[in-house]
């Protein structure tokens, strides 16, 4: 059944946020309006994406719709200059805890279906996931970074090829390092902008067995707009996925190593090594368990290589008006860490889903 693109969009203005739902759930929506109100209050103009058209009955995700859905969020959010405070974690946290307890619930096996997807890295299915990120403890400061995540999928064949792309949105507040976006910044007091943009490519196969599997090259993009937010550096690497679904389980691991080859000369040298275990444990209700820290091993460090987080949370998948929508809330300990690199992180992620 194809859905409707406009039951659902976000926008900024005079520190409010709204949403605009279906006439079915706007009892729903009187209540989210009140528990947001407020989130986005750094913002210092309005941004408000066109309307996506009522007809747009197409399979997937248009093109159209991810460009509109990145300059929304890059608008809104460029004016930031320093991470937000422990105020703005706090209505984050009330602004998903509202979604998970007052949106309207996915019906059962569609629910199974589409959380199965969303657990799947190289999974047939568009979504946009908006990653906020919280990293604080870093001796000189605490770091906020927006990742806009677009997956594009497109089926050749037999073959899927899945478009993974990390647009970063970053505010930090003085040097920081170990992070996995950003191995090593620069000396500073502070930045905000766009930091560098990695694009990943994974071939799969569209009808793959009880092993599921991926593998494809990865791009690191020297896009910051700060030499405090990125690398200066262009790199390359390969990038690969396993993993498994028995129900009610989602168990695999995601592989990704970087290197340097061209950029800034007066930069260190990348050399990154990145895997992410995932583990997802399904509950009824659209509820599930999931614990998938990302441990990076910087190998040009003089001050610590690796950093690893230890932790998890919590998600659920539901409906505003008709557009599902996967929530979920983790928070990581870094039990190994360089020495600019923060102690502790918490992550939670708003993913738009759009079946084909």
């Amino acid at each position: 059944m194809p859905l409707r693109r406009d039951v659902f969009f976000l926008h900024t203005e005079e520190e409010q946020c709204s949403f605009r739902v279906t006439s079915a759930s706007r009892s729903r929506a009187a209540a989210l309006l009140t528990a947001v109100s407020g989130h986005a209050a750094r913002a210092q103009s309005p941004a408000r994406p066109e309307r996506l058209p009522d007809d747009h009955a197409g399979p997937g995700l248009h093109v159209a719709d991810l460009v509109r859905a990145v300059e929304v969020a890059r608008t809104s959010l460029a004016p930031l200059a320093r991470p937000p405070p422990w105020t703005a974690v706090r209505s984050s946290a009330v602004f998903v805890l509202s979604g998970l307890l007052l949106a309207a619930p996915v019906f059962a096996q569609e629910s199974d279906d589409l959380r199965a997807k969303t657990q799947n890295p190289v999974g047939s299915l568009y979504s946009v996931p908006l990653e906020n990120n919280f990293d604080f403890g870093a001796p000189n400061g605490g770091a906020y970074i927006l990742n806009i995540q677009p997956v594009i999928p497109i089926t050749v064949g037999g073959v899927n090829l899945i478009s993974r792309v990390i647009i970063p949105i970053v505010s930090l507040e003085g040097f920081i390092e170990g992070l996995p976006g950003l191995p090593e910044g620069a000396p500073g007091d502070g930045a905000t902008g766009l930091g560098d943009i990695n694009y990943s490519l994974f071939l799969s196969p569209a009808n793959p067995g009880k092993i599921i599997w991926g593998l494809g090259p990865s791009f690191g993009l020297r896009t910051a707009t700060d030499p405090q937010l990125g690398s200066g550096k262009w790199t390359v690497g390969p990038t690969a996925v396993v993993l498994t679904q028995p129900k009610p389980w989602s168990v695999g691991v995601l592989l990704r190593q970087l290197w340097s080859y061209a950029g800034d000369p007066d930069r260190s040298d990348v050399s990154q090594f990145l895997v992410q275990p995932f583990v997802n444990y399904n509950l009824p209700g659209g509820w599930y368990l999931v614990s998938d820290p990302t441990i990076t091993a910087n190998w040009k460090s003089d001050t610590g290589v690796w950093t690893v987080p230890v932790g998890g949370g919590f998600g659920k998948m539901f409906l505003i008006g008709k557009q599902p929508i996967n929530s979920r809330i983790l928070a990581f300990y870094n039990v190994a860490r360089p020495e600019a690199a923060p102690d502790w992180a918490l992550k939670f992620t708003i993913q738009l889903l759009f079946p084909k």
